[in-house]
């Protein structure tokens, strides 16, 4: 079902937009699914869409043929840029001869790109948290250290309000508790340390992930083997913790089972409480089924870490979730991969890459896998401008989903198409793009064949016009900070014709 923006009623045609559903949610298809690498392995951790409304992904690759320019010696950092068809623009490789992987990966407000991940230096076999900024045709403007040299590994990197960053990972030293804690950082937006916490019990912890929230402190997530210091009673299970903007902690909670469980991927919610993705082996504690093996485990937790509610989803096989991201429309989307067939997964054919959606209340919408008779797995998915999806991991497979493949494992990225629900925004000869979607209320306007100003109106859910501009320079970075975390819709008019795009502020 298509929508058309008239003049007429704007008001009218914005709650439109906002309250017909067509309830028949659909599996999405493949618009295309390539691979990429060389004879040897690769790896993509982290995806996202760029301004251009292409798509890049930071991984590792130890090849030096076929896609990959070059290899100096081990696992180097391997930075993939593709068009919106996935086909390559540029990539680049990062090392020397040690062990290196790039794990997150975001493009900053001027179209530049920050990659995080762990970095060895030439004389030991330790870890640094290492940045890199390239720009936007992949040559490097800095790289930066940070740390003691003393097996640190970064893990995720979250854009902050201000325009800078949070950093998360785990370290044995900086002052750290015991063997291994989590570690946070925050630094400006030219790469100079703000400031510096470590937290962690009496034994191993880790964070996978960080983000801002919207009192402008963080939430992270990881797991930990501790059963004292700052984490809770309990070892082997998800770690959440809360900071406030300073970095101080403000309280720290592990949930879990008498068996493994650990968090991999954290999102705030519309409420003010935080949706959390990971696995689990246990049925009891905080986990209240357990199909098999392990499960894919999802819990929602209140704004001072209360459980509200957790579910398993998977069959009686391995289900793992890497990653969850907010649905503009509602809900959640969440990747992984599976070994299972039947309850919660419809099919795997192998160890398959597996995405499935769910509603605010956990309530399962649809599930899908991907791939071959090989291993497939997913590690990251983002929802892309049209409504679809974009997705990287890594591969073996030659058949299915996969037509060849180069070496041992490859790293590919999954475009799927948005589903059949909702809104259908504005699809002309026009492409209307908000970047970075979500963000923090400074953003961008990219849309194709148009040039020159246009005017510009951001509305509330209920059709308040909170920002209105009749010359507006697309060229120009919006600042509408001054509004609360929520979803907006964008009005763009120019050469007489009004389009429309949905963003998140959070």
């Amino acid at each position: 079902m298509k929508f058309k923006i008239r003049r007429v009623g704007i008001f009218q045609t914005i709650l439109l937009l906002l309250c017909l559903v067509d309830t028949g949610v659909t599996q999405p298809d493949i618009e295309w699914i390539n691979n990429y690498g060389g004879t040897e392995n690769e790896i993509g951790y982290k995806v996202t869409q760029t301004s251009d409304g292409g798509y890049i992904v930071a991984g590792s690759s130890n090849s030096n043929d076929i896609d990959v320019s070059e290899n100096n010696g081990g696992d180097d950092w391997w930075i993939v840029k593709t068009d919106d068809q996935g086909d390559i623009e540029w990539q680049k490789v990062i090392g020397n001869e040690r062990v290196h992987t790039a794990y997150d990966i975001i493009e900053t407000v001027d179209n530049e790109f920050i990659i995080a991940g762990t970095f060895n230096d030439t004389i030991s076999i330790d870890h640094d948290f290492t940045l890199v900024k390239l720009d936007s045709d992949g040559e490097l403007i800095w790289q930066k250290f940070y740390g003691d040299f003393t097996n640190q590994r970064l893990h995720a990197i979250s854009l902050t309000a201000d325009g800078g960053y949070i950093l998360a990972g785990n370290s044995g030293s900086l002052g750290g508790l015991t063997e291994g804690d989590g570690l946070f950082m925050k630094i400006d937006s030219v790469g100079d340390l703000e400031w510096e916490k470590t937290y962690g019990g009496d034994l191993s912890d880790e964070i996978f992930s960080v983000q801002q929230t919207s009192d402008l402190g963080y939430v992270a997530v990881g797991r930990s083997n501790s059963d004292d210091g700052t984490i809770g009673i309990k070892g082997n299970d998800t770690w959440v913790l809360k900071m406030d903007a300073a970095g101080d902690l403000e309280w720290s909670n592990t949930y879990g089972g008498s068996d493994e469980d650990e968090g991999w991927s954290i999102q705030q919610a519309d409420d003010g409480g935080y949706l959390i993705a990971g696995s689990s082996r246990s049925s009891d504690g905080d986990v209240e089924n357990n199909y098999g093996n392990q499960d894919v485990w999802l819990f929602k937790l209140d704004q001072n870490g209360l459980l509200i509610w957790e579910k398993t989803f998977g069959g009686t096989k391995q289900d793992i979730a890497r990653a969850i991201q907010k649905v503009s429309a509602g809900g959640f989307v969440i990747s992984g991969w599976t070994r299972s067939n039947g309850n919660d997964v419809s099919q795997s054919i192998g160890i398959d890459i597996w995405v499935f959606q769910i509603d605010n209340n956990g309530t399962l919408e649809w599930e899908k896998t991907f791939g071959g008779s090989g291993i497939d797995q997913c590690l990251d998915i983002k929802e892309t401008s049209d409504g679809g999806f974009v997705a990287t991991g890594n591969t073996y497979s030659t058949n299915g989903d996969f037509n060849e493949n180069y070496g041992n494992s490859d790293l590919w990225i999954m475009k799927l198409a948005p589903l059949s629900v909702g809104i259908n925004e504005t699809k002309e000869e026009y492409i209307i793009n908000v970047f970075p979607n979500p963000n923090s209320g400074q953003f961008s306007i990219k849309m194709s064949n148009v040039s020159g100003p246009a005017a510009v109106k951001v509305y509330g859910q209920q059709g308040k016009i909170f920002y209105s501009n009749d010359n507006v320079d697309l060229t120009k970075i919006i600042s509408v900070d001054f509004l609360s975390k929520g979803l907006y819709i964008l009005e763009v008019t120019t050469k007489g014709k009004t389009f429309t795009r949905k963003f998140i502020i959070n």
